[in-house]
């Protein structure tokens, strides 16, 4: 079997959590058009800097499977919970790498700054629900700044499907707490890092210096719960029927300290392969080349086997990590999306966009992942028989 590992744009992904490596810049788009306008020569160059091969700021998008409002009153399926910032001060970068390893559900990156060997990497656990982060180097020189925000607090009015919420740092934890007023939501995330470096607390978040190693974990939820009665009531704002998340949260934020970063990915890798390992497609392609100049080579030759392998696998990879047993089921865009206003509203569309999610769930050997789409569908189903009398 081909080494299912993608180099270029990475990912990693599961449950209600979305994890996805992007350009600092793309992020911050609407900061960097305005910058143009006024020819801050300057900023502009601070901006350059700071984005700079991905290095000096990664930023991490979390989503939450919830309802938001469009300014129009229309619904939303997938509302953005936090943006993570590991702020390093690297320069000097060489042998840059990055990817996603299919076989282990990790996406990776390497480098070297000033002669110090890096190396990160990420995985999203279903067992434990959290996100966790490894960071190394070959010398006690490693420092950076964690820290995370609420995305687009503030653009709109709480009325219009807005947020409310702030962020502080308490006992080595960042909490990360808001609602979601118009549907009455309450979301909330913390983070922690552990680390053989220095630790400094400060307000909106926590620095490391003169590490060897960080292993930061994440957790999130909200007071969402799925069941009948979020379909079956009227009112917008009366759709909530789960707890406040802080006690599980810091329950398991606590479980992941006392386990331990190798145990997690144990666990997590155990999971994951369970699944991932039952299929093995061998089409004869040959690993060469980085993902994305493979992909625009097959748009003109298409006859990369090594592509179409790549593309069967990571399609069982997206479904494992995005619909599992107790999570809502993979929306339109899976449950990936960094935009306070998610294209086609990110929803559950059955005119044809749920049933590619899941074409492969039992053609590829993944049937434990139409756990979520059945639970989601029971759960609708009264309010869809009261639908169905209606019209008959």
């Amino acid at each position: 079997m081909s080494n299912n590992t993608f180099k270029g744009r990475s990912f990693t992904v599961i449950d209600d959590f979305s994890f996805d490596e992007k350009m600092y810049l793309f992020r911050k788009a609407r900061e960097l058009k305005e910058l143009l306008r006024n020819n801050d020569k300057a900023a502009l160059e601070k901006f350059r800097i700071n984005d700079k091969r991905y290095i000096n700021i990664r930023d991490l998008y979390f989503t939450q499977e919830s309802t938001a409002l469009y300014e129009d009153g229309a619904t939303l399926a997938t509302a953005a919970t936090a943006d993570i910032f590991i702020n390093f001060e690297h320069n000097n970068i060489t042998d840059y790498q990055r990817g996603l390893d299919l076989n282990r559900g990790v996406a990776f990156c390497s480098y070297k700054s000033n002669g110090v060997q890096y190396n990160r990497e990420y995985f999203t656990s279903y067992p434990d629900n959290l996100l966790a982060v490894k960071l190394t180097a070959d010398k006690s020189e490693m420092a950076f700044k964690l820290s995370m925000v609420i995305p687009y607090l503030g653009e709109r009015t709480p009325e219009e499907g807005g947020k409310e919420g702030n962020v502080k740092t308490e006992q080595d934890v960042i909490i990360l707490r808001g609602k979601l007023c118009a549907r009455n939501l309450d979301f909330e995330a913390q983070m922690t890092v552990v680390t053989d470096g220095k630790k400094i607390e400060c307000e909106d978040g926590i620095e490391v210096k003169g590490a060897t190693f960080a292993n930061i974990f994440y957790v999130q939820g909200t007071n969402y719960k799925l069941c009948p009665e979020v379909f079956l009531e009227q009112d917008a704002s009366n759709k909530v029927f789960g707890e406040d998340p802080h006690e599980t949260l810091t329950e398991s934020l606590n479980n992941a300290l006392s386990k331990g970063y190798e145990a997690i990915y144990k666990t997590h890798y155990e999971d994951y392969n369970n699944l991932f390992s039952r299929v093995e497609i061998d089409l004869g392609g040959i690993p060469e080349g980085e993902t994305d100049k493979l992909l625009e080579e097959y748009k003109t030759s298409a006859n990369s086997r090594y592509v179409e392998e790549l593309y069967y696998q990571f399609g069982r990879y997206l479904l494992i990590s995005s619909s599992r047993k107790g999570t809502t089921p993979a929306s339109l865009q899976g449950v990936w999306s960094a935009h306070d206003k998610t294209p086609w509203s990110g929803g559950f569309w059955h005119n044809i966009n749920v049933q590619m999610n899941y074409w492969p769930a039992f053609s590829t050997n993944l049937a434990e992942t139409f756990a979520a789409y059945a639970e989601y569908a029971e759960a609708y189903r009264p309010q869809a028989e009261n639908a169905a009398r209606e019209y008959i």
